[in-house]
């Protein structure tokens, strides 16, 4: 059986097969299917077609805890072994809508500070999650017919440019998490990892939370959160070798500090002790970094895949240029995201330029220039606190 302790999060998505309704955007998930197992098997019992990584759902977590809860909705499955946990007196702003939000489902929801159990953390999450989709969408101007238009002209699914729906995996020990991964992946690593089985299209996330982490909920949305930026932004792109690493760790850190500034993923999990860029908002620290003449250049490290090679401060320059293209040039970040899916031959580079309307190095310099105002003091209250669209 698998021991319950400190707190992991497993991430995948993975190739199963999924409805599309003519809704262009999905509502979360108010009463989604959730089941809780216990001695006796799941109850209920979990929906005879349902696979996790490849194999029947039931085999895929039989090594669960009892109490262990799954949720299943339009877009996802998640299966949880989280504890009950309290709402913080300074819970998330984003996460106290998605509690507004489920309020009719469970009217405890409307007190300042619930309590929540197992099976409501897990809901809580999904209903989070699909929030953050269909915010994405938003942001990259997609709707499900995008999606269904796609699968007709390339052959694949109708979900988020792959088959299925996305599996998300939650752990609140670290070595249940590790058994499931040397299960499920083969691989060892307790800083994290993304896997990728080519066979059924699955990509996997693994993070490990900070210490102190596992029982509080803002540090849960910011880890799936951060995680499940990666996978919306493949599924933009849909070719993972095309995505470039400055985007990929920079849309996800911009995702995570969308959410709230309690912590950051980057520190406990890519570099594994505190650089610049720790718990905080960052955007001061870039400011600060530009009048130091300090920041690394946007050219050095364009072209550069190694996570490895992407200490502090380039990780807060790659969010600060993605927080630039989202705020000021996103119809730029639509057009090198779509040149990057439609075109395999085109260099990463030759999108850019194609897309942006010059270099990067010219667009480093505008982004200087316009980090410097905007991030001052004075300029961070004219910024708007979420610039994805509302339509």
């Amino acid at each position: 059986m698998i021991r319950k302790a400190a707190g992991v999060l497993l991430v995948c998505a993975l190739a199963l097969g999924a409805a599309v309704c003519a809704q262009d955007f999905p509502p979360p998930a108010l009463n989604p299917f959730l089941a809780t197992k216990s001695r006796s098997g799941w109850s209920p019992p979990l929906p005879a077609d349902a696979q996790l990584l490849g194999m029947n759902a039931v085999t895929a977590l039989a090594d669960l805890d009892d109490g262990a809860v799954y949720v299943e909705t339009e877009y996802l499955r998640l299966a949880s072994t989280l504890p009950a946990m309290r709402t913080p007196s300074r819970v998330y702003p984003r996460v106290r809508e998605s509690l507004d939000g489920l309020a009719a489902t469970y009217p405890k929801f409307k007190t300042k500070f619930p309590d929540l159990s197992p099976s409501q953390v897990a809901h809580l999450i999904a209903f989070h999650l699909e929030r953050v989709m269909a915010e994405t969408w938003r942001l990259f101007g997609t709707t499900r017919q995008t999606y269904v238009d796609y699968a007709k002209s390339h052959e694949l699914g109708p979900y988020m440019r792959q088959k299925g729906k996305f599996e998300v995996f939650l752990f609140d020990s670290a070595s249940d998490y590790q058994k499931f991964a040397d299960r499920f992946t083969g691989r060892r690593s307790m800083l994290g990892q993304r896997y990728r089985t080519p066979a059924t299209d699955a990509l996997s996330f693994l993070v490990a939370p900070p210490p102190g982490g596992a029982r509080s909920l803002n540090k849960w949305i910011n880890l799936v959160v951060n995680n499940h930026a990666h996978n919306l932004l493949m599924s933009e792109v849909r070719n993972s070798w095309r995505v470039p690493t400055w985007l990929d760790l920079g849309f996800a850190h911009w995702m995570e500090q969308r959410e709230g500034f309690e912590t950051s993923t980057y520190t406990y999990g890519e570099a594994g002790r505190q650089y610049r860029f720790a718990s905080g908002d960052w955007r001061p620290a870039l400011r600060a970094l530009l009048t130091a003449a300090r920041a690394p250049e946007f050219d050095a490290f364009f072209d550069e895949p190694s996570l490895d090679a992407y200490d502090g401060d380039r990780c807060g320059v790659a969010f600060g240029l993605v927080d630039f293209m989202i705020r000021e040039h996103l119809g730029g970040l639509r057009a090198f995201c779509a040149r990057l899916r439609e075109n395999d031959t085109l260099a990463v580079r030759d999108a850019f330029r194609e897309a942006f309307g010059t270099s990067p190095s010219v667009f480093f310099e505008r982004w200087q220039e316009w980090a410097r105002t905007n991030y001052a003091p004075g300029g961070l209250g004219g910024l708007s606190r979420d610039p994805i669209p509302a339509k």
